[in-house]
């Protein structure tokens, strides 16, 4: 037994020391990209493009590394001359997004600015030269009641996980406790929500990114044990919801997601952390908000990385919203993951994705409604907020899965469709680098210089195959605008991304939308594992061609079925699509199940939170 013992000791001293060394490589190479931003924060006038944000990051940095308090005056002097001073206006204390935004549009910008002052005042104070330290506390004076004003919804995980761990540090540094309790009480509010509803921005390689680097900071730094406990719970949560969802074959996490700026390949800032926790080896490029990543000391234990590259057979559902199919599910199997989701989140979602072994750079499969011929999301536009980004449209969306099939309806209502859409489609993007492709039975050959476009009939199949994997494809039902039958096809035209895709073309040119035959599609995916020959194939694709769906498409109802390998499995919807679908199998309300177990639930159960009152 002292053997054991000394063995997981050793192997836990090991893994520390690993990340330690990596937390110093992080701010090695923060250092140097430091030296580049100080050289364009002394340009005057500064660069539009200069980022409130970045100002406070940096110099958190340079306060960790203990160098440079003298240059903490000129970026104290240029965030003070970001925010808005005006005492009566609705954005007082919040900061413009950077220096070319002529007013605060995105009022996240103080929560970005205060994770980082917050830590200097609480950490660093005393590192300050005078006139720093009285510039950073006179931003901090008009950012506490902006940061408080900012009353961010639940649901909006990381920003409403970043308000209230900023507000708790805040109240600790400046002696203010009424900061602190509402913190509490938002971060406490959070974990409620958590707990009934799950988490809303679900498995973002974006976002978990910064819950993690929030979490991290607020268990390294809270002055109270009960908060320390709840963001140990919530890295916890998190860290088995990636482990859960992990897919050790393509190194990264896998399945639908709520918001991704990387629809090809779904990397994000998670992998900061997971390379950071030794779960990957590809070297990393760090951005200035890295720092946080490296102040927090947490790390996942053994038993998640366990479980992240054990290469079974695991079933993943979870909840992520108060309405019924705001539910997700996702089988993982060694060699293929597919997952649904059962409605639609917003404008960067990927609701339903296939994924395959492979280098981490390799293309995703994953469903996107367009209005801009954008299937790649390569083309940004703006959004309300002033930010650039790769947005798609919202169609209504319903989604069931049950193991190796799932099925996806999207119906576009005439609200879905901007006035300067250019075109309507719905595609599914999938890898060209499977080994092989066919339609039916029929082999697809793809050329390098050649583009191809060949018609799916109805009832015809897609089928790829990489190695001992396959997926199946087939569009049940497809409607243009009109309201006939949309042209299916499969496209490859020689993009550089590596991926072809299957388009629903809804024909948004050919007139005016029709009221009573809403335009739409659906798409039904089968996959297999484990098919160690050709005779193993070739059995299992005479399955699925025999298999036939079922549609139902009435101008106040649709309704599609098929019976997948391993039951039934149906999406239906009533016009005008604003309800609630019915879906087969139905979803469950659960915070993170993985092969019929809550773990999630149970996680966070077990922490003590205070009786609720009015929120603060």
């Amino acid at each position: 037994m002292k053997i054991i013992g000394w063995l997981l000791f050793l192997a836990w001293t090991l893994a520390a020391t690993g990340s330690e060394a990596r937390r110093s490589l992080v701010l090695s190479q923060l250092e140097a990209s430091g030296e580049k931003y100080w050289k364009s924060v002394m340009a005057e006038p500064p660069s539009d493009q200069l980022s409130s944000r970045d100002l406070f990051s940096y110099a958190l940095l340079w306060c960790e590394l203990r160098k440079h308090p003298e240059r903490l005056e000129r970026l104290f002097d240029l965030g003070a001359r970001l925010q808005d001073r005006e005492a009566q206006s609705r954005s007082y204390g919040n900061f413009r997004w950077n220096w070319g935004a002529p007013a605060v549009l995105d009022y996240n910008a103080v929560d970005f600015c205060m994770q980082g002052a917050s830590v200097i005042w609480l950490k660093h104070r005393d590192f300050l030269t005078a006139p720093a330290r009285a510039r950073l506390q006179e931003i901090l004076r008009h950012a506490v009641p902006a940061s408080l004003r900012h009353k961010v919804n639940e649901n909006y995980t990381n920003i409403a996980l970043m308000n209230a761990a900023n507000l708790i540090v805040l109240g600790e540094a400046l002696g203010l406790p009424e900061a602190s309790a509402a913190g509490r009480q938002r971060l406490e509010a959070v974990i409620r929500y958590t707990l009934k509803y799950g988490t809303h921005e679900y498995c973002s390689p974006t976002y978990y990114g910064v819950d993690l680097e929030v979490l991290g900071v607020l268990e390294t730094l809270a002055p109270d044990e009960r908060t320390r406990q709840q963001a140990r719970a919530l890295l916890e949560l998190f860290w088995t919801d990636i482990a859960a969802n992990w897919f050790p074959a393509s190194g990264k996490i896998a399945g639908t997601r709520s918001r991704d700026y990387d629809y090809l390949r779904g990397l994000g800032m998670l992998d900061w952390h997971t390379w950071l926790a030794g779960w990957i080896a590809e070297e990393q490029k760090f951005g200035p908000s890295a720092v946080f990543m490296a102040i927090g000391r947490w790390q996942p234990p053994a038993a998640l990385r366990e479980l992240a590259f054990s290469g079974g057979i695991r079933l993943v559902r979870q909840s992520w919203g108060a309405r019924e199919n705001e539910f997700r599910t996702h089988l993982l199997q060694p060699d293929i993951t597919l997952s649904v989701s059962g409605a639609g989140y917003g404008t960067m979602d990927l609701p339903l994705t296939l994924d395959l072994p492979g280098p981490r750079q390799n293309p995703r499969g994953y469903f996107l409604a367009d209005g801009r011929h954008d299937p790649y999301g390569k083309l940004k536009i703006p959004e309300r907020s002033g930010h650039q980004k790769t947005l798609h449209l919202t169609p209504f969306l319903a989604g069931a899965q049950d193991g190796p099939d799932a099925l996806l309806l999207a119906v576009y209502r005439d609200k879905d469709i901007p006035t300067n859409s250019t075109t309507l489609e719905s595609h599914l993007v999938l890898p060209k680098t499977a080994d092989g492709y066919w339609v039916n039975e029929r082999p697809v050959v793809f050329s390098e210089r050649a583009p191809l476009l060949q018609p799916l009939r109805p009832g015809e199949a897609l089928i790829l195959r990489q190695k001992t994997a396959a997926a199946a494809i087939r569009i049940p039902w497809a409607r243009n605008c009109s309201g006939g039958p949309a042209a299916v096809a499969l496209h490859w035209d020689t993009n550089r991304f590596g991926v072809a895709r299957i388009t629903a073309d809804h024909q948004l040119s050919s007139g005016k939308l029709s009221k009573a035959q809403y335009p739409g599609a659906a798409f039904w995916i089968r996959v297999a594992s484990g098919l160690e020959n050709d005779a193993a194939f070739e059995r299992w694709r005479a399955q699925v061609l025999k298999a036939s769906p079922r549609v139902e498409a009435t101008a106040t109802r649709l309704r599609v079925e098929t019976t997948g390998a391993q039951g039934l499995l149906s999406v239906a919807a009533d016009a005008p699509f604003t309800g609630q679908p019915t879906l087969q199998p139905p979803p469950a309300k659960v915070v993170l199940e993985i092969n019929g177990e809550d773990v999630g639930r149970k996680i966070l159960e077990r922490l003590p939170l205070a009786p609720t009152g009015n929120r603060q």
